[in-house]
């Protein structure tokens, strides 16, 4: 398979994988692809991969398995985190 950074990319968005068995290789291509399209949501994204705020911790576990990634994306409430500073994305990715 031909698998490039976007494919990375996708792996570590998806909240059931977070990039858990990529290489760290593959985990730079991610981050790098990402940064070419917001660099201001690496820290966001960084966030997610590691489980910490302002992404509630009760939605990485086992009963929020069976969720499909754009559901689990959907459902993270902004409101909850208002203190956090949202950046605005070039893409619109959800």
């Amino acid at each position: 398979m031909a698998l490039v950074a976007v494919h990375f990319l996708a792996n570590m968005i998806d909240h059931r994988f977070r990039g858990f068995h990529l290489s760290e290789s593959q985990k730079a291509a991610a981050y790098k692809y990402l940064g070419t399209l917001n660099e201001d949501f690496l820290p966001i994204f960084m966030s997610h991969c590691i489980g910490e705020e302002p992404f509630p911790k009760y939605m990485y576990s086992a009963a929020f398995q069976k969720t499909r990634p754009i559901t689990w994306w959907k459902s993270i409430n902004p409101v909850n985190a208002r203190e956090f500073d949202w950046p605005k994305l070039k893409y619109n990715w959800i």
